[in-house]
C-alpha cells in the first residue's frame, strides 16, 4: 500500500503536465504594405484615327486587311465611282422616305429625285481612294467589295498599339486618392497567371453615371500607361487593378488562428511566458488574406499562441515538441 501511495505521488507531476494544454507559440512578423485600391478597367489604343467618309462609297479594291500595318496616306481601298452612283440612286429610289436625316449632303439629298442627277455626282467629287489617315495598325475596317458604305459610321480605324494604356472607372468616393504617377498592378482573365504594371497619366475632369450590378454609380475615368504589354496584351481587354494610393508602411502581422474575440466583441490574444500563458486585449487593423495587423497591445518580441482556441484559461501550458 505504501509503495502504491508513494508511486501515485511520483506520478502526480507526469498526469498534471498532460493535462496542461499544448501550444505553439509565434512572434508578430513585419510586412512593407501600401494601401491599394482596387478598380476595374479595360485595355485601350493610346491613339486611334478613324476614317469618316463624307459620301456613300462602293469600294472596287480593298488592299488591307485588319492587323496590317499602314503608315499615313497609304491606300485603304478604292472607290468604284460608276458602281456608287447607280448604288445611291438605287438606294435613294427604294429609301426614300425611310432615309435618316443628315445621311446625305443637303445637295445631294435635294437633287436625289432630280433627272440630271449625274450632273450632281460631277460637282461632288467622290473620292476615287480612301487614304490611310494616321501610321499604326488597322483595327477596324467596315467596307465590302462591291457593296455600299453609308457613312453613318467609321469606314476603318488605324491604331497605335505600342504601348497600350488602361481606362480604369474609379468611384467618385475614390478619386480624391489618386494622382498622376500612382503605379498600378493589373492583371486580365485573358491573360492566366500574368501580372502587368501601368503608370497614372490622367484623371478626367468629369464624372458620369455607370450601371454597376443593379445600380449605377458615379464614376470618374483615369487613364494610365501600360509599361510593357509582352506583345499580348489587346485593346478591349477587361483588367482589375491596384492602384498604390498611400505611403508604404510596416505592418505586424499576426494569422488570424492566434486572435479570438469575446461575446463583448473584444479581441485578445495568449501572450505566453515562462511556461505558462495570459490573455492580452489587443486592437487590430488592416486585414489581409491570412493574417491581421495588431496595431495595439503588444510589443514586436512578445510571444503568443498560435492556436489560440486550444486554451481556455491563463494558466501553465506545455510547449508543442518540434518534429
Amino acid at each position: 500500500v505504501v509503495l502504491s501511495v508513494i508511486g501515485g505521488v511520483l506520478l502526480l507531476p507526469a498526469a498534471a503536465e498532460v493535462r496542461k494544454p499544448e501550444v505553439e507559440v509565434i512572434t508578430m512578423k513585419e510586412y512593407p504594405y501600401t494601401e491599394t485600391l482596387t478598380v476595374n478597367g479595360t485595355v485601350e489604343e493610346l491613339r486611334k484615327k478613324e476614317v469618316i467618309l463624307r459620301y456613300p462609297v462602293v469600294p472596287d479594291q480593298i488592299l488591307v486587311e485588319v492587323g496590317d500595318t499602314v503608315s499615313y496616306g497609304d491606300v485603304i481601298a478604292t472607290v468604284d465611282t460608276e458602281a456608287t452612283k447607280r448604288a445611291v440612286l438605287s438606294y435613294a429610289a427604294e429609301y426614300a422616305d425611310a432615309l435618316p436625316g443628315g445621311l446625305f449632303p443637303d445637295g445631294l439629298q435635294t437633287v436625289l429625285a432630280a433627272v440630271d442627277a449625274d450632273e450632281l455626282f460631277e460637282t461632288l467629287e467622290l473620292p476615287a481612294k480612301i487614304l490611310s489617315p494616321a501610321s499604326g495598325t488597322l483595327t477596324s475596317l467596315s467596307l465590302t467589295e462591291g457593296e455600299l458604305f453609308l457613312p453613318q459610321s467609321a469606314a476603318a480605324a488605324v491604331s497605335v498599339l505600342h504601348p497600350l494604356q488602361l481606362r480604369l472607372a474609379v468611384s467618385e468616393n475614390d478619386i480624391g486618392r489618386i494622382l498622376p504617377g500612382q503605379h498600378i498592378l493589373f492583371t486580365t482573365s485573358a491573360v492566366e497567371g500574368g501580372a502587368f504594371a501601368a503608370t497614372v497619366k490622367r484623371i478626367f475632369p468629369t464624372a458620369y453615371q455607370k450601371l454597376s450590378g443593379l445600380a449605377y454609380e458615379t464614376v470618374v475615368d483615369v487613364t494610365a500607361t501600360v509599361a510593357d504589354d509582352f506583345d499580348v496584351l489587346r485593346p478591349g481587354y477587361s483588367v482589375r487593378a491596384k492602384i498604390a494610393c498611400g505611403e508604404e508602411e510596416t505592418l505586424r502581422l499576426l494569422p488570424y488562428e492566434a486572435i479570438l474575440q469575446d461575446a463583448a466583441g473584444t479581441e485578445y490574444v495568449y501572450v505566453y511566458k515562462d511556461g505558462s500563458v495570459q490573455r492580452r486585449d489587443i486592437k487590430t487593423g488592416v486585414e489581409l488574406s491570412t493574417s491581421v495587423a495588431v496595431t495595439y497591445g503588444l510589443s514586436p518580441y512578445e510571444q503568443v499562441v498560435l492556436n489560440a482556441s486550444s486554451v481556455k484559461e491563463d494558466g501553465p501550458v506545455r510547449l508543442k515538441s518540434s518534429r
